[in-house]
Protein backbone atom coordinates (compact mmCIF):
# COMPACT_ATOMS: atom_id res chain seq x y z
CA UNK A 1 0.00 0.00 0.00
CA UNK A 2 2.62 2.21 0.94
CA UNK A 3 4.46 1.60 -2.37
CA UNK A 4 1.51 2.60 -4.10
CA UNK A 5 1.23 5.51 -2.37
CA UNK A 6 4.56 6.79 -3.48
CA UNK A 7 3.81 5.68 -7.10
CA UNK A 8 0.82 7.99 -7.14
CA UNK A 9 3.09 10.51 -5.48
CA UNK A 10 5.52 10.46 -8.46
CA UNK A 11 3.33 10.27 -10.87
CA UNK A 12 1.36 13.59 -9.61
CA UNK A 13 4.81 15.31 -9.50
CA UNK A 14 5.88 14.03 -13.01
CA UNK A 15 2.94 15.79 -14.55
CA UNK A 16 2.75 18.75 -12.37
CA UNK A 17 6.29 19.32 -13.95
CA UNK A 18 5.45 18.93 -17.02
CA UNK A 19 2.63 20.99 -17.33
CA UNK A 20 4.53 24.21 -15.65
CA UNK A 21 7.49 23.72 -17.84
CA UNK A 22 5.28 23.46 -21.20
CA UNK A 23 3.27 27.04 -19.61
CA UNK A 24 6.55 28.49 -19.22
CA UNK A 25 7.39 27.27 -23.14
CA UNK A 26 4.24 28.85 -24.54
CA UNK A 27 4.46 32.18 -23.15
CA UNK A 28 8.42 32.92 -23.71
CA UNK A 29 7.15 31.69 -27.69
CA UNK A 30 4.28 34.21 -27.51
CA UNK A 31 6.84 36.71 -25.84
CA UNK A 32 9.19 36.48 -28.52
CA UNK A 33 6.75 36.35 -31.31
CA UNK A 34 4.34 39.02 -30.96
CA UNK A 35 4.31 42.69 -31.81
CA UNK A 36 2.09 45.43 -32.18
CA UNK A 37 1.84 47.22 -35.51
CA UNK A 38 3.53 50.52 -35.38
CA UNK A 39 0.80 53.33 -35.56
CA UNK A 40 1.04 55.66 -39.24
CA UNK A 41 2.94 59.02 -39.28
CA UNK A 42 2.25 61.54 -41.37
CA UNK A 43 5.71 63.28 -41.67
CA UNK A 44 4.29 66.13 -44.17
CA UNK A 45 1.34 67.57 -46.40
CA UNK A 46 1.60 70.41 -48.23
CA UNK A 47 0.43 72.12 -51.43
CA UNK A 48 2.17 74.21 -53.63
CA UNK A 49 0.66 77.19 -53.05
CA UNK A 50 -1.88 77.75 -50.35
CA UNK A 51 -3.92 80.78 -52.28
CA UNK A 52 -4.60 80.72 -56.08
CA UNK A 53 -7.11 82.20 -58.51
CA UNK A 54 -10.00 80.84 -59.81
CA UNK A 55 -9.20 78.22 -62.65
CA UNK A 56 -5.13 77.73 -61.33
CA UNK A 57 -4.19 74.30 -60.21
CA UNK A 58 -1.68 73.19 -57.65
CA UNK A 59 0.03 70.33 -56.33
CA UNK A 60 -0.55 68.39 -53.21
CA UNK A 61 2.03 66.63 -51.49
CA UNK A 62 2.49 64.09 -49.08
CA UNK A 63 5.24 61.61 -46.98
CA UNK A 64 3.71 59.03 -44.82
CA UNK A 65 5.13 56.35 -42.37
CA UNK A 66 4.22 53.16 -41.42
CA UNK A 67 0.77 53.49 -43.31
CA UNK A 68 -0.82 50.89 -45.80
CA UNK A 69 -3.81 53.71 -47.47
CA UNK A 70 -3.69 57.17 -47.79
CA UNK A 71 -6.49 58.73 -48.88
CA UNK A 72 -7.17 62.30 -49.68
CA UNK A 73 -10.77 63.83 -49.19
CA UNK A 74 -12.45 66.64 -51.88
CA UNK A 75 -11.39 64.86 -54.76
CA UNK A 76 -13.62 63.54 -57.12
CA UNK A 77 -13.27 60.70 -60.49
CA UNK A 78 -9.81 59.65 -58.75
CA UNK A 79 -9.73 55.99 -60.62
CA UNK A 80 -6.05 55.00 -59.40
CA UNK A 81 -5.12 54.17 -55.65
CA UNK A 82 -2.52 56.82 -53.69
CA UNK A 83 0.74 55.66 -52.70
CA UNK A 84 1.03 55.00 -49.33
CA UNK A 85 4.26 56.63 -48.78
CA UNK A 86 5.12 59.94 -50.58
CA UNK A 87 3.21 61.17 -53.67
CA UNK A 88 2.06 64.09 -55.47
CA UNK A 89 -1.67 64.84 -57.56
CA UNK A 90 -2.45 68.23 -58.89
CA UNK A 91 -6.07 69.65 -58.48
CA UNK A 92 -7.44 72.33 -59.68
CA UNK A 93 -10.19 74.37 -56.47
CA UNK A 94 -12.81 75.62 -57.99
CA UNK A 95 -13.68 77.10 -54.75
CA UNK A 96 -11.57 77.57 -51.24
CA UNK A 97 -11.26 73.81 -50.03
CA UNK A 98 -10.00 72.31 -47.21
CA UNK A 99 -8.35 68.83 -48.40
CA UNK A 100 -8.23 65.82 -45.27
CA UNK A 101 -5.08 63.36 -45.94
CA UNK A 102 -5.95 60.00 -43.86
CA UNK A 103 -2.95 57.28 -43.42
CA UNK A 104 -4.47 54.46 -42.00
CA UNK A 105 -2.42 50.75 -41.20
CA UNK A 106 -3.00 47.58 -38.55
CA UNK A 107 -1.72 50.20 -35.94
CA UNK A 108 -4.09 52.94 -36.74
CA UNK A 109 -5.41 56.18 -38.38
CA UNK A 110 -4.39 59.60 -38.68
CA UNK A 111 -5.29 62.84 -40.20
CA UNK A 112 -3.11 65.71 -41.45
CA UNK A 113 -5.00 68.67 -43.27
CA UNK A 114 -4.32 72.10 -45.25
CA UNK A 115 -6.40 74.82 -46.84
CA UNK A 116 -6.11 76.15 -50.40
CA UNK A 117 -7.93 79.32 -50.84
CA UNK A 118 -9.40 80.35 -54.25
CA UNK A 119 -9.91 84.01 -55.19
CA UNK A 120 -12.77 84.39 -57.47
CA UNK A 121 -12.55 86.64 -60.21
CA UNK A 122 -14.39 90.07 -60.36
CA UNK A 123 -17.81 90.01 -62.75
CA UNK A 124 -15.61 93.04 -64.25
CA UNK A 125 -12.49 91.40 -64.93
CA UNK A 126 -12.11 90.01 -68.27
CA UNK A 127 -9.26 88.58 -69.88
CA UNK A 128 -7.37 86.00 -72.46
CA UNK A 129 -5.49 83.83 -69.68
CA UNK A 130 -3.56 81.96 -72.76
CA UNK A 131 -3.76 81.29 -76.19
CA UNK A 132 -1.00 79.18 -77.64
CA UNK A 133 0.07 75.85 -79.72
CA UNK A 134 1.27 72.51 -79.83
CA UNK A 135 4.09 73.76 -81.97
CA UNK A 136 5.44 76.63 -83.33
CA UNK A 137 7.88 75.08 -86.09
CA UNK A 138 6.40 72.86 -87.78
CA UNK A 139 7.28 71.44 -91.60
CA UNK A 140 4.98 72.15 -94.69
CA UNK A 141 1.64 69.65 -94.33
CA UNK A 142 2.06 69.09 -90.48
CA UNK A 143 -1.04 70.22 -88.09
CA UNK A 144 -1.28 72.06 -84.91
CA UNK A 145 -3.41 72.14 -81.91
CA UNK A 146 -4.51 75.97 -80.64
CA UNK A 147 -5.69 76.07 -76.95
CA UNK A 148 -7.13 79.11 -75.26
CA UNK A 149 -8.62 79.77 -72.22
CA UNK A 150 -10.77 83.47 -71.23
CA UNK A 151 -12.08 84.50 -68.39
CA UNK A 152 -15.95 86.91 -68.33
CA UNK A 153 -15.75 87.14 -72.11
CA UNK A 154 -18.91 87.19 -74.13
CA UNK A 155 -17.62 85.78 -77.25
CA UNK A 156 -14.46 85.15 -79.23
CA UNK A 157 -12.64 84.94 -83.18
CA UNK A 158 -10.22 83.29 -84.27
CA UNK A 159 -8.47 85.37 -87.44
CA UNK A 160 -6.11 83.14 -89.59
CA UNK A 161 -8.14 79.69 -89.71
CA UNK A 162 -8.12 77.69 -92.98
CA UNK A 163 -10.74 76.86 -95.30
CA UNK A 164 -11.83 74.24 -93.14
CA UNK A 165 -12.47 75.54 -90.00
CA UNK A 166 -14.22 78.94 -91.63
CA UNK A 167 -17.54 77.25 -91.41
CA UNK A 168 -17.30 77.07 -87.45
CA UNK A 169 -20.26 79.62 -87.08
CA UNK A 170 -18.85 79.98 -83.06
CA UNK A 171 -16.23 78.75 -80.81
CA UNK A 172 -15.95 77.99 -77.39
CA UNK A 173 -14.66 80.51 -75.03
CA UNK A 174 -12.14 77.92 -73.71
CA UNK A 175 -11.25 74.93 -75.82
CA UNK A 176 -8.61 73.25 -78.44
CA UNK A 177 -8.91 73.15 -82.54
CA UNK A 178 -6.53 71.40 -84.62
CA UNK A 179 -5.69 73.84 -87.03
CA UNK A 180 -3.53 72.98 -91.21
CA UNK A 181 -1.37 76.23 -91.93
CA UNK A 182 0.09 76.36 -95.30
CA UNK A 183 2.46 78.99 -94.79
CA UNK A 184 3.34 81.17 -92.14
CA UNK A 185 0.94 82.28 -90.02
CA UNK A 186 -0.34 84.66 -87.33
CA UNK A 187 -3.26 83.16 -85.09
CA UNK A 188 -5.25 86.12 -83.80
CA UNK A 189 -7.93 85.44 -80.86
CA UNK A 190 -9.95 88.19 -80.02
CA UNK A 191 -12.39 88.34 -77.37
CA UNK A 192 -15.14 90.36 -76.68
CA UNK A 193 -16.32 91.43 -73.04
CA UNK A 194 -20.04 92.22 -71.42
CA UNK A 195 -19.23 95.53 -72.07
CA UNK A 196 -18.08 95.41 -75.68
CA UNK A 197 -14.31 95.92 -74.89
CA UNK A 198 -12.14 94.23 -77.36
CA UNK A 199 -8.41 92.30 -76.69
CA UNK A 200 -6.71 90.26 -78.39
CA UNK A 201 -3.47 87.84 -78.47
CA UNK A 202 -1.07 86.39 -81.35
CA UNK A 203 0.22 83.13 -81.78
CA UNK A 204 2.65 82.51 -84.56
CA UNK A 205 3.42 79.19 -86.72
CA UNK A 206 6.12 79.45 -88.63
CA UNK A 207 6.14 76.74 -91.49
CA UNK A 208 9.61 75.76 -93.09
CA UNK A 209 9.58 75.49 -96.86
CA UNK A 210 10.14 71.97 -98.52
CA UNK A 211 13.65 71.99 -99.24
CA UNK A 212 13.62 71.35 -102.62
CA UNK A 213 16.77 70.24 -105.28
CA UNK A 214 17.80 73.29 -107.64
CA UNK A 215 17.02 72.42 -111.20
CA UNK A 216 18.71 73.80 -114.71
CA UNK A 217 16.12 74.25 -117.13
CA UNK A 218 18.34 75.50 -119.71
CA UNK A 219 22.29 76.28 -119.90
CA UNK A 220 23.49 76.84 -123.75
CA UNK A 221 25.50 79.12 -125.99
CA UNK A 222 24.93 81.47 -128.73
CA UNK A 223 27.25 79.33 -131.09
CA UNK A 224 29.38 76.05 -130.04
CA UNK A 225 31.95 77.45 -132.23
CA UNK A 226 33.50 80.80 -133.14
CA UNK A 227 36.86 82.39 -134.62
CA UNK A 228 39.56 82.54 -132.51
CA UNK A 229 38.86 86.46 -130.86
CA UNK A 230 35.24 86.27 -131.41
CA UNK A 231 32.48 86.32 -128.55
CA UNK A 232 29.79 83.91 -127.49
CA UNK A 233 26.24 84.17 -125.27
CA UNK A 234 26.65 81.79 -122.14
CA UNK A 235 22.40 81.92 -121.29
CA UNK A 236 20.79 80.00 -118.72
CA UNK A 237 17.17 79.42 -116.67
CA UNK A 238 17.70 77.65 -113.12
CA UNK A 239 14.79 77.21 -110.66
CA UNK A 240 14.80 75.83 -106.67
CA UNK A 241 18.62 77.19 -106.29
CA UNK A 242 19.75 79.44 -103.40
CA UNK A 243 23.25 79.84 -105.36
CA UNK A 244 24.25 80.11 -109.01
CA UNK A 245 27.53 80.12 -110.55
CA UNK A 246 29.56 79.84 -113.81
CA UNK A 247 33.01 78.58 -114.26
CA UNK A 248 35.42 81.20 -115.21
CA UNK A 249 33.28 83.94 -114.18
CA UNK A 250 34.58 85.99 -111.20
CA UNK A 251 31.13 85.94 -109.55
CA UNK A 252 30.61 83.95 -106.25
CA UNK A 253 26.65 84.56 -107.35
CA UNK A 254 24.65 84.56 -110.47
CA UNK A 255 20.97 85.27 -110.83
CA UNK A 256 18.49 82.24 -111.07
CA UNK A 257 18.38 83.19 -115.18
CA UNK A 258 20.23 85.55 -117.05
CA UNK A 259 22.96 85.82 -120.04
CA UNK A 260 26.30 86.57 -120.16
CA UNK A 261 28.76 87.62 -122.90
CA UNK A 262 32.46 85.56 -123.12
CA UNK A 263 35.48 85.64 -125.50
CA UNK A 264 37.15 82.84 -124.83
CA UNK A 265 40.93 82.68 -126.17
CA UNK A 266 40.45 78.70 -126.76
CA UNK A 267 37.96 76.11 -127.17
CA UNK A 268 36.55 76.15 -123.43
CA UNK A 269 34.25 74.10 -121.30
CA UNK A 270 32.04 76.13 -118.94
CA UNK A 271 30.46 74.54 -116.16
CA UNK A 272 27.26 75.93 -114.53
CA UNK A 273 26.73 74.49 -110.71
CA UNK A 274 23.67 75.68 -109.10
CA UNK A 275 23.14 74.70 -105.00
CA UNK A 276 19.50 73.54 -104.32
CA UNK A 277 17.69 74.14 -100.60
CA UNK A 278 18.52 71.00 -99.77
CA UNK A 279 21.84 71.21 -100.17
CA UNK A 280 22.79 69.06 -103.22
CA UNK A 281 24.82 70.85 -106.37
CA UNK A 282 23.62 70.17 -109.49
CA UNK A 283 25.70 70.65 -112.67
CA UNK A 284 25.79 70.98 -116.50
CA UNK A 285 28.12 72.08 -118.76
CA UNK A 286 28.77 73.56 -122.52
CA UNK A 287 31.71 73.42 -124.66
CA UNK A 288 32.61 76.50 -126.89
CA UNK A 289 35.12 75.50 -129.28
CA UNK A 290 37.69 78.29 -130.58
CA UNK A 291 39.26 77.80 -134.10
CA UNK A 292 42.69 79.19 -134.95
CA UNK A 293 42.51 81.28 -137.97
CA UNK A 294 45.92 80.67 -139.06
CA UNK A 295 45.81 76.64 -138.22
CA UNK A 296 42.11 75.92 -139.18
CA UNK A 297 40.76 79.13 -141.57
CA UNK A 298 43.09 80.80 -143.99
CA UNK A 299 39.56 82.17 -144.92
CA UNK A 300 38.22 84.93 -143.80
CA UNK A 301 35.00 86.11 -143.88
CA UNK A 302 33.56 89.72 -143.63
CA UNK A 303 30.02 90.40 -144.96
CA UNK A 304 27.00 93.60 -144.59
CA UNK A 305 23.73 93.28 -143.81
CA UNK A 306 20.62 94.81 -145.43
CA UNK A 307 18.01 94.35 -142.78
CA UNK A 308 14.42 95.16 -143.89
CA UNK A 309 12.64 93.96 -140.86
CA UNK A 310 10.92 90.37 -141.31
CA UNK A 311 14.05 89.93 -143.98
CA UNK A 312 17.43 90.59 -144.89
CA UNK A 313 20.21 90.72 -147.70
CA UNK A 314 23.81 89.28 -146.44
CA UNK A 315 26.48 90.19 -149.23
CA UNK A 316 29.74 87.86 -147.94
CA UNK A 317 33.53 88.68 -148.72
CA UNK A 318 35.73 86.17 -148.22
CA UNK A 319 39.49 86.89 -148.62
CA UNK A 320 42.66 84.38 -148.50
CA UNK A 321 44.68 85.26 -145.65
CA UNK A 322 47.49 82.45 -146.60
CA UNK A 323 50.39 82.37 -148.53
CA UNK A 324 48.90 79.23 -150.37
CA UNK A 325 46.42 79.36 -153.31
CA UNK A 326 43.29 77.46 -151.97
CA UNK A 327 41.79 75.50 -155.41
CA UNK A 328 38.32 74.82 -154.10
CA UNK A 329 36.12 76.01 -150.82
CA UNK A 330 32.50 75.64 -149.60
CA UNK A 331 30.81 77.11 -147.00
CA UNK A 332 28.88 75.64 -143.72
CA UNK A 333 25.63 77.61 -141.72
CA UNK A 334 23.86 76.12 -139.97
CA UNK A 335 19.66 75.58 -140.88
CA UNK A 336 18.99 76.58 -137.33
CA UNK A 337 20.54 80.39 -137.18
CA UNK A 338 19.15 81.24 -141.14
CA UNK A 339 16.51 81.04 -143.35
CA UNK A 340 18.24 81.27 -146.97
CA UNK A 341 15.27 81.73 -149.17
CA UNK A 342 17.56 82.96 -152.66
CA UNK A 343 21.73 82.82 -153.54
CA UNK A 344 23.44 84.62 -155.77
CA UNK A 345 27.44 84.03 -156.88
CA UNK A 346 27.59 80.86 -155.61
CA UNK A 347 25.04 77.73 -155.09
CA UNK A 348 23.35 76.36 -152.54
CA UNK A 349 22.76 72.78 -150.88
CA UNK A 350 21.47 71.61 -147.85
CA UNK A 351 21.05 68.18 -145.34
CA UNK A 352 19.45 68.08 -142.24
CA UNK A 353 21.51 70.23 -140.34
CA UNK A 354 23.33 72.40 -142.57
CA UNK A 355 23.53 74.73 -145.13
CA UNK A 356 27.04 74.22 -147.92
CA UNK A 357 27.55 77.11 -150.10
CA UNK A 358 29.97 75.61 -152.93
CA UNK A 359 31.45 78.44 -155.44
CA UNK A 360 30.89 79.05 -158.86
CA UNK A 361 33.12 78.35 -161.93
CA UNK A 362 34.81 82.19 -161.57
CA UNK A 363 35.15 82.31 -157.73
CA UNK A 364 36.50 78.81 -156.94
CA UNK A 365 39.86 79.14 -156.84
CA UNK A 366 41.66 81.82 -154.49
CA UNK A 367 44.89 83.14 -154.19
CA UNK A 368 46.73 84.69 -151.69
CA UNK A 369 45.16 88.26 -150.54
CA UNK A 370 42.72 87.92 -152.97
CA UNK A 371 38.93 88.43 -151.94
CA UNK A 372 35.83 86.97 -153.64
CA UNK A 373 32.07 87.95 -153.29
CA UNK A 374 28.09 86.11 -152.92
CA UNK A 375 25.56 87.09 -151.57
CA UNK A 376 21.95 85.78 -150.45
CA UNK A 377 18.46 86.49 -149.17
CA UNK A 378 16.78 85.40 -145.75
CA UNK A 379 13.75 85.53 -143.99
CA UNK A 380 13.35 86.85 -140.21
CA UNK A 381 16.42 88.96 -138.76
CA UNK A 382 20.34 88.20 -138.76
CA UNK A 383 22.33 86.46 -136.38
CA UNK A 384 24.97 88.72 -135.08
CA UNK A 385 27.00 85.87 -133.51
CA UNK A 386 26.57 83.05 -136.29
CA UNK A 387 27.94 79.83 -136.56
CA UNK A 388 30.44 79.19 -139.90
CA UNK A 389 33.04 76.61 -141.07
CA UNK A 390 35.29 76.15 -144.28
CA UNK A 391 35.41 72.90 -145.87
CA UNK A 392 39.04 73.87 -148.32
CA UNK A 393 39.96 70.70 -151.07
Amino acid sequence: MLKRYKLMMKIIFLCSAIFFLSSKSFSNVLATTYEPAKPPKILSFTASSNKIKAGDSITLSWYVLNATKVEISGIDNLDYELSPISGGLKVTPSETTTYYLTASSEGGTVQASITVAVEKSSPDFFNIDYFYGSESEISLGETVTLYWKTTNAKSITIIGLEKINEELTSLPLSGELEVFPMETTDYILIAVGENYEIIYKIFTVTVAEEKKPAKINNFSTSASKINKGESVILLWDVSEAKSVTISGYPTDYLPLNGKLTVTPKKTTTYVLEAIGYDGVTVKKEVTVTVIESNVEDPLKLDYVVHDWGDEYIMDVDITNLSNDTVDYWSLLLKKSEFDISIIWGATLSENDEYYIISPLYYNDIIKPGVTVSFGFQAYDSPKKNFFYEFLLD
